[in-house]
């Protein structure tokens, strides 16, 4: 259950071995990889990350990390590919220097080419790190590897589209957020090691992406993270335009402004900042759908069933049975 369950090992990345965190283990990252179940109760810090690589056990062709993005992270590049999920909140990703906007749910993928580095937008973000050596890909997923869907090419650097990243957005891949919750819990019941399921899950998921259509940069200014951070802050309970109203925007104007400074429409980032609420929510039976819905600011259990179903191709009931 991805919303209320810590993902493990969860890591402060750092390039700064002297920074003193509060009350961390402050570890190489051979020892994270050799040791993290044993680190699965705490923060542990990881140094010099853009090293990281360099430290996989002979064996282990995929690690996974959770990391609270509370501050900018420096300009980095890697030896393997880094797929980011957005657990919750904001983060701008600048992939040679070009920003990238994510928001919950979304992902992004870098080749090996990619430098790129995290500008903190909301302190409470949390994403998940796969980290994937090339021999994975080019021995365990060769046939994936070699096919010739957008993601596959992407990997061998054959795609159309000439860039180091691919970003996919929550609102085109919401089947894929169901497998990332099957891989963490794979990670987790595998004692953090790479395993076959986990290899099947990672595979799926790769086929289950699709790529954002039309996606474009968007250099994005305090104030319109500040709009997007109410407005998602104040959807359970008001309507757009009470948001409107409280902020002295008329509903039309602000809806142009964010779409043109985010390249997202308002009545998406409110839908998804509902369902995903609405997940969290199901992640405790003791809270009844019913009362989901109505917590989540919707018209009615139908209208909430309706819009779930579209998004995720399951009931909420459904969902609930797959997180517990």
């Amino acid at each position: 259950m991805l919303k209320n369950q810590k993902i493990f090992p969860l890591v402060k990345l750092t390039e700064n071995t002297n920074e003193v965190p509060y009350n961390p283990y402050h570890i190489p990252p051979n020892t994270l990889l050799e040791t993290s179940p044993v680190l699965a109760s705490g923060l542990c810090v990881l140094d010099n990350f853009h090293n990281f690589s360099n430290s996989f056990p002979e064996k282990e062709n995929i690690f996974i990390l959770s990391h609270e993005v509370q501050k900018d992270f420096p300009e980095h590049k890697h030896s393997f590919y880094e797929f980011i999920y957005v657990h919750k909140g904001t983060l701008v990703n600048i992939v040679d220097g070009k920003e990238v906007l994510t928001n919950s749910g979304d992902m992004l993928l870098m080749n090996l080419d990619a430098t790129h580095f995290e500008r903190c937008i909301n302190p409470e973000t949390l994403i998940l790190l796969i980290c994937i050596k090339k021999e994975f890909f080019e021995r365990t997923l060769k046939s994936f590897y070699e096919d010739k869907n957008p993601v596959s090419e992407f990997l061998r650097n054959k795609s159309s589209v000439q860039e180091n990243h691919i970003f996919f957005s929550a609102n085109q891949n919401a089947k894929a957020q169901l497998i990332v919750s099957d891989i963490i819990n794979e990670y987790i019941n595998s004692n953090y090691q790479q395993s076959f399921p986990l290899e099947s899950l990672l595979l799926l998921l790769l086929s289950n992406l699709h790529p954002a259509n039309g996606s474009k940069n968007h250099t994005i200014d305090d104030r319109t993270f500040e709009l997007v951070q109410y407005i998602q802050s104040h959807c359970l309970k008001n309507s757009f335009g009470e948001i409107a109203s409280q902020l002295g925007y008329n509903p039309s104007y602000l809806t142009t402004y964010i779409k043109k400074n985010t390249g997202r429409n308002c009545k998406d980032i409110i839908q998804e900042t509902k369902l995903n609420e609405a997940i969290s929510l199901l992640a405790n039976p003791t809270i009844s759908i019913n009362d989901i819905a109505e917590l989540c600011g919707y018209e009615s259990l139908s209208h909430f069933f309706r819009i779930f179903r579209a998004k995720y191709g399951i009931t909420p009931g459904e969902y609930r049975k797959h997180l517990l």
